[in-house]
């Protein structure tokens, strides 16, 4: 995989302000990710397959929807939490954008879509994070989820219920 296709220009200014990116990155991925229904859920709810919505946040205007309240399937929440969490560990610099997240067999495992790294093979936090967002990509959230669980996906798991609690 090439480096240069999810090189970030300014590392600089994303890890000097972080809060701010993930602000713009979450917001990136909410605008521009189409979240795919599993076959059998289109099938019986003879729904489209796809589904948007992209809010104006001053107004609360919608400025676009296609679908916006059909039920989904939720691995898009999964991987908006997922980069929460990995932004929320950069922000505290438990890692950079430029640490190796190791791919492990079972995240090289999951279904499409996804990068297709193999078992053992490692990319950086930056290309996970961009894959994440532009791929949807199974294989890079179940490795970063791993790596900022300290390899354990359902550890995450119990990080990413525990998280909006503590926030409230």
């Amino acid at each position: 995989m090439s480096n240069s296709m999810f090189s970030i220009g300014h590392k600089k200014s994303v890890m000097a302000a972080p809060g701010r990116f993930l602000g713009y990155i979450l917001s990136l991925a909410m605008a521009f990710t189409l979240v795919a229904a599993p076959a059998e859920v289109q099938a019986a709810s003879g729904g489209p397959k796809f589904a948007g919505i992209v809010v104006d946040a001053r107004t609360g205007k919608v400025l676009y929807g296609e679908d916006p309240d059909g039920l989904r399937y939720p691995a898009s929440l999964t991987k908006m939490m997922t980069l929460y969490l990995t932004f929320e560990a950069l922000e505290a610099h438990r890692f950079s954008v430029d640490t190796l997240v190791p791919v492990s067999a079972h995240a090289a495992g999951q279904a499409p879509t996804k990068l297709g790294v193999r078992p053992g093979g490692k990319v950086t936090v930056d290309q996970a994070i961009r894959a994440i967002v532009t791929r949807s990509a199974n294989d890079m959230a179940t490795a970063l989820g791993e790596m900022v669980a300290g390899g354990s996906e359902d550890r995450f798991a119990q990080m990413m219920t525990q998280r909006p609690a503590l926030s409230a």
